[in-house]
């Protein structure tokens, strides 16, 4: 609106009534100005859909994959929009760590498109399940960047939690074994192969997960003893899984049933250890007790008569043993060191019991040369075959010659008597 302003202008007062004048019409043009010009548009902001997801990974149908999704307000445009974000950290606590790219999970891209005609965009996170660790959250947190699109004063950033609970047990099938081992016919404790079966509740994993497990001792008693890894059994390192996708297993186990003693029960006892499958207490622990008897076989007329005598170093020479009249358990053998004097022997005392052992009492000897020495020495038998070993001192004119002796009833293998004779090592 424009104003005319009538005044009586005298001589005077012409210079400052045309200043006033022009002020006024200065200030009522800017003033119709501001009236008539047109209010610029809302912007346009961007946010996520879901600002916080959390996702748990139960291994039963669950996807590997999170959607990501981000939506616009305002006017939807006819081109692409591209949205920028950034990874940033939180702080982490015992329960709560940063994913990593490339080790807990990857993008399907580096930015949103908002397509043209639409006002949402997506891009999906796959987890890396193998890599996220049990019993701990790991937390992707994204920021949106301005852009084309402001970012939402609230929903511009997203908390992405994923954990992965201990959701499966395993324990022992059976917890107590009991075994009663005997020998075979030759009387040999033969090695045992035995599998001891596992379970999990709950979900199954699709890979193989190996069992962990620790041994753990008993008291020993005069007729308990704890077995030997090594020497009594050996776990194999590769049986010792939950197959994937199934929730049975076993733990394989060998036994050395000749190493383990006589009249006494052998214990071992094995205990599973959380890993990734957790355990029930009542089920966690497995004994197994493996009972050796002695059977009493003992018959010292088998260890009689003709024998082939494998000397190291020697050869195999042919003895004969006869049983002692008086001393119960006793034998002599009348061709000892394959030279001896006329009429010498040596004798042997058998224990007849389960730890079968032999004792050769010093005693002097007389040598094919008429020379006199004296033998000692201990051995071992096996009632079941019929053989012996035995390691001796042959003393010979101030000499001990180490002697070692493995004796078997003649004919019961191949054997190749020495051409030589003791007594031509000595002339």
């Amino acid at each position: 609106m424009y104003f005319v302003i009538f005044a009586k202008i005298n001589q005077k007062n012409t210079l400052r009534t045309y200043l006033i004048l022009f002020s006024v019409i200065l200030i009522s043009v800017v003033t119709s100005c501001k009236k008539d010009e047109t209010n610029p548009p809302d912007p346009t902001y961007v946010s996520f859909i879901n600002p916080v997801v959390t996702h748990t990974i139960d291994w039963v149908g669950n996807t590997s994959e999170i959607e990501i999704s981000i939506s616009s307000t305002g006017p939807i445009l006819p081109h692409d929009v591209i949205v920028n974000f950034e990874i940033r950290t939180i702080i982490e606590t015992e329960d709560n760590i940063n994913m990593i790219k490339g080790v807990h999970y990857t993008l399907s891209a580096d930015s949103f498109i908002v397509p043209a005609n639409s006002n949402e965009g997506k891009i999906s996170l796959t987890l890396l399940y193998n890599n996220i660790p049990f019993d701990k959250d790991v937390v992707l947190k994204i920021n949106l960047l301005p852009g084309k699109f402001d970012p939402a004063p609230n929903g511009s950033e997203a908390i992405i939690t994923v954990s992965k609970p201990y959701l499966t047990f395993v324990s022992f099938v059976t917890s107590i074994h009991d075994f009663t081992i005997e020998p075979d016919s030759s009387g040999i404790y033969k090695t045992t192969v035995f599998q001891l079966s596992l379970s999990t509740t709950g979900s199954v994993r699709p890979y193989d997960v190996p069992v962990k497990f620790e041994i753990v001792s008993v008291a020993e008693t005069v007729e308990v003893v704890n077995m030997i890894e090594g020497t009594h059994f050996t776990i194999s390192e590769t049986e010792n899984i939950i197959p994937a996708n199934s929730n049975v297993g076993t733990l394989s186990l060998t036994f050395y049933n000749d190493s383990l003693p006589l009249n006494k029960s052998s214990i071992l006892k094995i205990k599973l250890i959380p890993g990734e499958f957790d355990t029930i207490p009542l089920h966690s622990e497995a004994v197994l007790t493996i009972n050796k008897p002695y059977i009493d076989i003992f018959n010292m007329e088998y260890f009689t008569g003709f024998f082939d005598c494998d000397e190291a170093g020697y050869g195999v020479s042919g003895v004969f043993f006869t049983l002692d009249p008086v001393v119960e358990n006793r034998i002599h053998n009348t061709n000892f060191w394959d030279w001896p004097g006329s009429g010498a022997t040596v004798y042997y005392d058998f224990s007849d019991d389960e730890y079968q052992t032999i004792v050769i009492p010093d005693q002097p000897f007389t040598f094919g040369d008429g020379k006199v020495g004296s033998v000692d020495g201990t051995g071992t038998y096996n009632a079941w075959t019929h053989t012996f070993v035995c390691d001796c001192d042959v003393w010979y004119e101030g000499t001990a010659y180490a002697t070692h002796h493995e004796f078997s009833p003649t004919g019961t293998k191949m054997t190749v008597h020495t051409k030589g004779k003791k007594a031509e090592f000595f002339k």
